[in-house]
């Protein structure tokens, strides 16, 4: 069994601004190891897991490379939606700015929208 907490700072990009900020990783994890036994040695790789099983890695030789665990737990502990901030407003759609650090002088304009097409063509 190889269990542990990763706490540690990540930079990240914010999916909205674009601007790196610090994530804090706070993330516990176990991994259990077994050996396959040798008949199924060669066909670790291609071994079906059962529901009961998902928390197994299984090893075709009493050797484990601790990087890819550990790499693996940090993957899975960065948040899906990577945001500076819950209020973070991103970038202007017609000139780039970001509107974080300032307003920008494009004219916001409801515009028409693209299914009004669709409503022309219902109408005839």
């Amino acid at each position: 069994m190889f269990a542990g907490a990763l706490r540690l700072p990540v930079v990240l990009e914010c999916d909205r601004c674009l601007e790196s900020f610090v994530h804090t990783l706070n993330e516990e994890f176990e991994v259990v190891f077994e050996l396959a036994k040798e008949e199924a040695a060669g066909l670790v790789s291609d071994h079906f897991c059962k529901g009961d099983e998902l928390d197994v890695v299984y090893l075709a030789e009493p050797v484990v490379d601790v990087f890819p665990v550990l790499a693996q737990q940090v993957f899975l502990g960065l948040p899906e939606k990577r945001l500076c901030s819950d209020k973070c407003l991103g970038l202007c759609p017609a000139c780039g700015a970001n509107l974080n650090s300032h307003a920008c002088g494009c004219a916001r304009s409801t515009g028409t929208s693209p299914f009004n097409v669709l409503a022309k063509l219902k109408a005839q």
